[in-house]
C-alpha cells in the first residue's frame, strides 16, 4: 500500500472510512480509525512500503491530458467500460471510479500497473493495452507506449475539472447538454443572465454564458453544462443556471467601454431590458474547432472576444483573448477593458499577474507592456486596462482567469 497510494490518501482512507473509492461488490466496508491512533501506523506503512522510480512523474501539457481523455473513452481504449469517470459510471461491471485516482496513486505504481496489470496487482481483471509492445493508436500522443501511459495520468490529474470522456452520460442526465466531442452552443433564456443568453459547453469541462442583450460575459463555470429542460419540456418558462460547480460572475457591466475620462464610472444595464450597454451585437462565428468568438461594435472599434479553456494539472481555467480594430477609422478615445473587480486586487507572485478576493487569479498576456490600472468606483475595486491601438489600428491581448 506504501508503493500504491500517497500518504495523504493513506490517511484519509484509514480515518474516513471509504473516502475515496466505494468497492460496491463487497460487503464489508472500511472502518474509520481515530487519527491520533493510527498516525504511528500510516507513517509505518509509507515507511516500509515506498516506491520505486521516479515520483514526479511527467510534465502536465493540455495536448495530453486531451489525448489521456481520447484513450480513456470508447474510441480509445475503452477504459470506461469498467471505470466510471466524471460523475457517469461505467459501461459495464464497475470497477474504481477515475475521477479520483490522481489523489490516491502514487506515479511509479500507476505506470507499473498500465505496463503489466496483473504483476502490479495480482488477480485484476483488468487487461494489458500494450502488450508486447504493440500501440493500436499510432497518432495518439505520439504513439509511444510512455507517451500514452503519461497522457491517461495528465488527464486523470484533472481530477473533478475532468471532462467526461466518450462513451458515458451522467446518471439521470434527462436533457442535459453534455459536450463530448466539439463544443455545445446552447441560445437560452437563462437565470442571472437574461432572455438572449448564449451558452457554450466545452469538452474540457469549462462552460460559460454571454449575454447578448447588453454584450458582455457574464459567467463562467465547471463540471456539468446546462439542463435544457427549462425551456423545452412543455410551453418551457423556467430559466435554469448552471448545472456545474465553481461558478464565477464577470464584473457587472461590458468588458470593453468607452470612458469620458480615466475616473468616469464604468457602464452597466439599468435594467434587464436594457441592450447594447456593451456595444452592438453582431453574433458569433466559429473557428476551425467549432469554438466560437463574439462580436460586437463600441464606436468606430470592432471588437471579437473569444472565450477558451485552458488545460492545467487539477483543473481548467478561461481565457479570453480580444482583437480589436478601428476598421480604416481613428479609434475611439478613451478606450478600457475591464479585467476584474472585486473587494480587494493584489499583485500576484509573477509578472502581469493579480489576485482578486483572495480566490480569482488574473493574468494579462499582451504583445507589449501594456499598465493596467486598480481604480476603485462605487466601494469596489477595478483592475482597468487602456487599450493601446499599433499604426494599423488594431489591439491584441488575452486575459486568462483561474480559481
Amino acid at each position: 500500500m506504501g508503493a500504491r497510494l500517497k500518504p495523504a490518501a493513506i490517511e484519509q482512507i484509514v480515518t474516513a472510512g471509504n473516502l475515496h473509492v466505494r468497492r460496491h461488490h463487497m460487503a464489508t466496508r472500511m472502518p474509520q480509525f481515530p487519527k491520533d491512533r493510527v498516525a504511528g501506523l500510516i507513517d509505518a506503512i509509507v515507511k516500509a512500503d515506498g516506491p520505486t522510480g521516479e515520483e514526479k512523474g511527467p510534465a502536465f501539457t493540455e495536448g495530453a491530458a486531451r489525448d489521456g481523455r481520447l484513450l480513456v473513452g470508447t474510441k480509445g481504449m475503452g477504459c470506461v467500460n469498467c471505470h466510471g469517470a466524471a460523475g457517469a459510471k461505467s459501461l459495464g461491471m464497475p470497477s474504481v471510479d477515475l475521477t479520483v485516482q490522481y489523489e490516491r496513486l502514487r506515479w511509479p505504481w500507476f505506470r507499473q500497473l498500465m505496463l503489466d496489470p496483473a504483476k502490479a496487482n495480482p488477480g485484476t481483471r483488468m487487461p494489458g493495452f500494450w502488450t508486447d509492445g504493440n500501440i493500436i493508436y499510432k497518432d495518439v500522443a505520439g504513439g509511444t507506449v510512455e507517451g500514452q501511459i503519461a497522457a491517461i495520468w495528465a488527464y486523470l490529474s484533472l481530477g473533478r475539472s475532468m471532462a467526461p470522456p466518450a462513451g458515458v452520460r451522467p446518471e439521470g442526465a434527462g436533457m442535459e447538454l453534455i459536450a463530448i466531442d466539439d463544443p455545445i452552443i446552447h441560445r437560452t433564456f437563462m437565470a442571472e443572465v437574461g432572455p438572449r443568453a448564449i451558452t457554450v459547453g466545452f469538452p474540457d469541462n469549462l462552460n460559460i454564458a454571454f449575454d447578448a442583450n447588453t454584450v458582455r460575459l457574464a459567467k463562467a463555470w465547471r463540471g456539468r453544462f446546462f439542463d435544457a429542460k427549462g425551456m423545452w419540456e412543455g410551453r418551457g418558462g423556467t430559466a435554469n443556471g448552471p448545472l456545474g460547480t465553481d461558478v464565477i460572475n464577470m464584473p457587472p457591466g461590458p468588458a470593453i467601454a468607452v470612458l469620458d475620462s480615466p475616473d468616469a464610472p464604468w457602464p452597466r444595464a439599468k435594467d434587464r431590458n436594457d441592450r447594447n450597454v456593451g456595444g452592438a451585437f453582431r453574433g458569433y462565428r466559429l473557428d476551425k474547432k467549432q469554438q466560437p468568438i463574439f462580436m460586437y461594435r463600441l464606436g468606430t472599434v470592432e471588437v471579437e472576444e473569444q472565450p477558451l479553456p485552458v488545460l492545467k494539472e487539477n483543473g481548467v481555467g478561461l481565457a479570453r483573448r480580444f482583437a480589436l480594430s478601428a476598421k480604416g477609422e481613428p479609434p475611439s478615445p478613451g478606450l478600457y477593458c475591464l479585467l476584474a473587480a472585486g473587494a480587494k486586487i493584489e499583485r500576484g507572485s509573477a509578472a502581469g499577474e493579480w489576485r482578486v478576493d483572495d480566490k480569482v487569479t488574473v493574468r494579462l498576456k499582451a504583445p507589449d507592456d501594456p499598465k493596467p490600472v486598480v481604480r476603485e468606483k462605487d466601494g469596489t475595486k477595478q483592475l482597468v486596462l487602456p487599450v493601446n491601438f499599433d499604426p494599423e489600428g488594431k489591439a491584441t491581448f488575452a486575459v486568462e482567469t483561474s480559481w
